[in-house]
């Protein structure tokens, strides 16, 4: 039934074809192979020939015969994606799946930045029972499908200059071999002076994980980089950022298979007690200055006197926070997060640290259950959630609590 592919001749393979097409949608499968079958294919139509012919006999059912005719067709043009994406999903079918990687393989060369050829290499990854190969070409897809969500977005030129998708590759291409399955990675997203330093250092010490920096470290606006989201996503890290419920965000985290835990706090308690942290710390008063938080004070913030900082903050920093708290809340049962209070910490960490092994799928016979100290050295100032009250005059009271939505009084129980 095959052929080598020869040198052109009189017989007329255009018509050939032609014919066995129009078999073909007439659902005479069998007379359009026969139609091919009876030609000498020649050499410059020999790989469409072969093609057509492995196309007609999947139809058939006749898949190894199919694999034999699109292994012809690569082995003709060995630059042709689709040639060994089409052969690499043929050896699924059978389920020769290490075979199937190496057609997959050959098609990631071609075009490094083809989405379908990475998810059908994740694919028979996962098949041939390799699933860190899996993960690895699998966490590459997603990038790249995040580039062209950027790009359709018009945001792409704003993304870091490094931002690249060649990480799958490297790994898969330039590995002898890869680590072995890590347990779950813990994204914190963090209102900022929520207790989220100690929380990330206490759960760092009790899972012996690497923290790692996931965004460009804004407020508010923060962003999560895609090209840090593969080693992340992997397992056997931690992150504490204060990025938002953004689109981008959100695509990240769905993407990326992550189950961020999202911390909160009084944002009139927050707001004090940040002010209160940049007036003690100059090295964060210069971040403030340089840009680091999109509503930076003014000059004279730092001069002025503490009233004045209090009116300040609860005009411009104020909305800030309940908006930022309020994103989140608007996106539950959207993405799997698990919101949590600075309060929870205070009551009882021994729960909080459960609640978070158990949204996040972590073992609590994993965790230590270390016992840091609450303190500075850990941005642990007071922990008194009515530092605020007594700060404040009765006017800021009065106003700070009008600029909390009526809805995060009612879920969250703070005293109004």
């Amino acid at each position: 039934m095959l052929h080598r592919f020869r040198r052109k001749s009189e017989d007329p393979t255009k018509d050939a074809l032609t014919q066995a097409r129009e078999l073909e949608a007439k659902g005479r499968l069998e007379a359009a192979l026969d139609r091919l079958v009876a030609i000498g294919p020649a050499e410059t139509d020999g790989p469409l020939v072969a093609r057509t012919r492995g196309v007609l006999l999947t139809k058939l059912g006749r898949l190894e015969d199919a694999v034999t005719e699109f292994r012809l067709v690569a082995d003709a043009q060995p630059d042709d994606i689709e040639a060994w994406i089409t052969l690499g999903v043929t050896l699924l079918k059978l389920e020769q799946n290490e075979k199937a990687v190496e057609a997959f393989r050959r098609a990631v060369e071609i075009v490094p930045t083809s989405i379908r050829a990475w998810r059908s290499l994740s694919s028979a990854y996962r098949k041939a029972g390799r699933p860190n190969e899996s993960a690895v070409a699998r966490t590459e897809t997603l990038l790249l499908e995040f580039i062209e969500f950027a790009k359709k977005n018009n945001f792409y030129d704003a993304l870091p200059d490094d931002l690249h998708p060649g990480r799958g590759r490297q790994l898969l291409f330039g590995a002898s071999h890869l680590e072995r399955a890590l347990p779950p990675s813990v994204l914190v997203a963090a209102l900022p002076k929520s207790g989220s330093t100690y929380i990330r250092e206490t759960l760092t010490a009790g899972l012996q994980y690497l923290q790692v920096q996931l965004s460009i470290g804004m407020f508010p606006g923060d962003v999560l980089c895609p090209d840090k989201m593969p080693a992340f996503s992997a397992g056997g890290c931690i992150a504490k950022q204060h990025i938002e419920a953004s689109p981008v965000n959100l695509w990240c985290i769905e993407k990326f298979g992550l189950r961020p835990i999202v911390l909160v706090r009084d944002p009139r308690e927050a707001i004090y007690s940040w002010m209160r942290h940049i007036m003690a710390t100059p090295s964060v008063q210069d971040k403030v200055v340089l840009g680091a938080h999109r509503y930076s004070p003014p000059p004279e913030f730092f001069d002025a006197s503490e009233a004045w900082r209090i009116d300040w903050l609860i005009d411009h920093w104020l909305p800030v926070m309940c908006d930022w708290i309020s994103g989140w809340m608007d996106v539950r049962g959207q993405v799997p997060i698990s919101i949590v209070q600075y309060e929870e910490l205070k009551e009882d960490p021994v729960a909080l640290w459960e609640k978070i092994l158990d949204h996040v799928g972590i073992s609590k016979e994993s965790y230590a259950y270390p016992d840091l100290p609450k303190s500075k050295a850990y941005k642990y100032r007071s922990g008194n959630s009515n530092e605020w009250r007594d700060a404040f005059t009765r006017d800021q009271i009065e106003r700070a609590t009008k600029g909390v939505p009526a809805a995060l009084f009612e879920h969250f129980g703070w005293r109004e």
